[in-house]
Order: C-alpha cells, then sequence, then structure tokens
C-alpha cells in the first residue's frame, strides 16, 4: 500500500526522459519566472528575496491578502493564499505558481492583473 501506483510511476519517467531531452523546459520556466517576478517588481510589489517558480508576493495583512487574491480570482488567475499563523513574520503572501507550459501571454495576463489591483491593494 505505501508503493507509487503504476501510473505515478509512467509519469515520472515521462518528466524525467523530457527534462533529460533537453534545455528548452528549464529556459522556458525561468524566462516565464524572470518575466513575472519582474513586472511584480516594477509594480511595487514585495517579494521573495530572488525569483524562483514560486512567486510569492508578500503583505502585510491578511485583509490585503485576501483582497489580492479574491481580485485576481475574478481576473481568472488562481493563486496560493497563506495567512498566519502558518506564514513567516505574521506577513501574508499571495503565491503564483509559474510553469514552463504558460505562454508569454498567460504571463502578461497575471501581471495585468496584479497591475490592476495594485492600487486596491495598496490604498
Amino acid at each position: 500500500t505505501a508503493s507509487p501506483t503504476p501510473a505515478t510511476i509512467a509519469s515520472t519517467r515521462a518528466a524525467l526522459k523530457l527534462l533529460h531531452g533537453g534545455t528548452a523546459l528549464r529556459q522556458q520556466l525561468w524566462k516565464n519566472v524572470h518575466r513575472l517576478y519582474s513586472r511584480l517588481d516594477e509594480l511595487g510589489y514585495r517579494l521573495g528575496p530572488e525569483p524562483s517558480p514560486i512567486v510569492a508576493a508578500v503583505l502585510d495583512t491578511p485583509q490585503r491578502a485576501l483582497t489580492l487574491w479574491k481580485g485576481l480570482l475574478d481576473h481568472g488567475i488562481y493563486v496560493n493564499l497563506m495567512l498566519p499563523p502558518a506564514t513567516p513574520e505574521g506577513n501574508s503572501l499571495v503565491r503564483s505558481s509559474v510553469s514552463a507550459a504558460q505562454t508569454e501571454e498567460q504571463m502578461d495576463q497575471v501581471g495585468n492583473a496584479f497591475s490592476d489591483l495594485r492600487e486596491i491593494v495598496f490604498t
């Protein structure tokens, strides 16, 4: 009962084969990460210390984080909301997961949604 399912093993093997087949996916992932991280930084969001596939906007209150999370959802963007006490230093986080499968247009859509909501979140 503790063994992985055949489907899990097969999908893991397929993913590893893709990764060993070249660097295109990693390059696209990091291109998307830097695109979103840079955009949010330019908009004045406080972010995690360095770009990663999880881009976290740090907010000072749960209410601001909830407002941003709901606004992004209304824009068709799903992100993860993290609130105290499950977060460091009592801050709240809105975490965006970035993947290589996302297009430049999709990354711009996410950035535009954060831009649209900036005024609501920071006033």
